[in-house]
């Protein structure tokens, strides 16, 4: 009887993880193919592999850790935001040629994170604060509007 359900177990268990991974490339539908690599699942060693990626690639994984998969993987936001002055300034590249709400709110994150880890002094940017709250209350969504808005006021501590 033992064999059995150690049989069944393992059989279920591997039809999960194939479903799980199913699951997965349809939630990652319209993601770079290097995001699957990173995402599926995400541990200790997707997290030490991203921080070799370039910034770009860095960002095309974030974005889909933070829009595609449910619930998002904040572990990347974290990891990305560890990145500093040199993630700031692409960051800050990437709001300067326009980026949608959801992508705006996902920047916002990231930027919250740098301020908590002490990898960028977020607070002591007025001006780009105050472009922030000005982008913030121009989202469309009310939720999300009252949230980004929120989290950008927190910003300045």
């Amino acid at each position: 009887m033992k064999t059995i359900v150690v049989f069944f177990l393992g059989s279920l268990l591997s039809a999960c993880t194939l479903l799980d991974r199913a699951m997965l490339r349809d939630e990652l539908d319209g993601c770079p193919d290097v995001a699957e690599q990173y995402l599926a699942p995400p541990d200790d060693e997707a997290i030490r592999a991203f921080h070799t990626l370039d910034l770009s690639r860095q960002y095309q994984v974030f974005i889909c850790a933070s829009q595609y998969v449910r619930p998002p993987l904040s572990e990347f936001q974290v990891a990305f935001a560890s990145g500093g002055d040199r993630v700031a300034e692409f960051l800050v590249q990437q709001l300067g040629s326009g980026v949608d709400d959801l992508t705006f709110r996902d920047i916002v994150y990231v930027f919250s994170a740098m301020q908590s880890q002490g990898t960028y002094d977020v607070a002591s940017e007025t001006l780009f604060l105050r472009w922030l709250e000005a982008r913030a209350e121009a989202m469309g969504n009310p939720e999300w509007r009252e949230h980004v808005t929120e989290v950008v006021q927190e910003l300045r501590g």
